[in-house]
């Protein structure tokens, strides 16, 4: 929880004037600031190569791109994530 903290007070200014809403799209510029926010690091592994966003709610569930509710992994622990739904 302390990580969705940071990036939310990161990108807190232009966050609260948007929601993004959607199932697979993602804004460049949004994904550009959930990575930078966590110092371009997986929030599971530490590692810097592939990063994604992975959404705790997923889309068709509802969730949205929101701090609270995406983490930054890369693409190894968001496989992980992925076959645990």
């Amino acid at each position: 929880m302390k990580n969705s903290l940071k990036i939310e007070k990161r990108i807190k200014p232009i966050y609260f004037k948007l929601k993004v809403e959607g199932y697979n799209k993602l804004p460049k510029w949004l994904k550009k600031s959930y990575i930078k926010a966590v110092k371009s690091q997986c929030q599971d592994c530490g590692s810097s190569k592939n990063l994604t966003i992975h959404r705790i709610i997923q889309g068709y569930k509802g969730g949205l791109y929101i701090p609270q509710n995406c983490k930054v992994l890369c693409e190894k622990c968001h496989k992980k994530y992925n076959e645990q739904w």
